[in-house]
């Protein structure tokens, strides 16, 4: 691995001084290009491929008159939804992560749509994105307990947030607590994790699907040396994305 926690530090630390000396409108035009970035490429994960300018239209657009898109446009609007209640969690003076954010992450995400709203798996999903082993259902809410339970230890809590975020992610995973979403919402605590502990998110790269899917079979470890791979490329990309941004923006106001 060509990565370690310092090296993400000095990233972070770098882009946090870049926005800190920004003006406000670059900013706010910086965080949105973001989260266009984040919602295009968590959705490559569950399979799903949007569109930048499809995500632009879904979130601008007041009057959505094909109807073909009504839905996919909802699905989109409540993604945006969900990073706010994690941004909103990760602010929180202390952490909570339990059953309650899982289960509202869920319920906005997936826009509430469920017949069975509210309630776990029943089975093995034969036909379903991830391959990794999880748990019976009938196993679900005592595991969600325990993890819950872990995560409130000093042992887990002595760990470095990246680990955490790994090792949070991982079980999370092992879980799996609903056939549609389990990876956003998981994937979504794990950087409430770390935004709560002052890194950005991160993002996992479309590319690197498959090697995400591999890295649930394996240790934690595995998740966590990815997570840090792709919160350094995640900070890089952000960097170049600023300037552009900064760019513009100074363009504009010569003109």
């Amino acid at each position: 691995m060509n990565t370690n926690y310092l090296e993400i530090d000095d990233l972070t630390d770098e882009l946090r001084d870049c926005l800190e000396e920004a003006e406000p409108e670059a900013v706010e035009e910086f965080f949105k290009r973001f989260d266009y970035c984040w919602v295009h490429h968590e959705a490559a994960l569950e399979g799903t491929v949007l569109s930048l300018p499809e995500i632009h239209g879904a979130l601008t657009q007041a009057v959505v008159t094909d109807l073909a898109n009504v839905t996919r446009f909802k699905k989109i609007r409540a993604h945006f939804d969900t990073l706010e209640i994690a941004r909103q969690a990760a602010a929180a003076k202390k952490l909570k992560l339990g059953k309650e954010l899982f289960q509202q992450m869920y319920e906005t995400c997936y826009l509430k749509m469920d017949r069975d709203k509210g309630k776990y798996r029943r089975d093995i999903p034969l036909h379903r994105t991830y391959y990794h082993d999880i748990i019976q259902p009938d196993r679900i809410d005592p595991e969600l307990d325990a993890l819950v339970s872990e995560i409130s230890t000093g042992d887990f809590k002595a760990m470095h947030p990246i680990k955490q975020a790994a090792v949070f992610g991982h079980r999370f995973m092992r879980v799996f607590p609903w056939s549609e979403a389990s990876g956003m919402v998981g994937r979504l605590v794990s950087n409430v994790i770390l935004m709560h502990y002052n890194y950005y998110p991160v993002i996992i790269h479309a590319h690197d699907r498959e090697r995400y899917f591999t890295s649930l079979k394996q240790q934690p470890n595995a998740l966590r040396d990815l997570i840090m791979e792709s919160m350094e490329n995640s900070l890089e990309a952000s960097l170049k994305l600023f300037r552009q941004v900064e760019r513009e923006h100074m363009h504009t106001r010569a003109s």
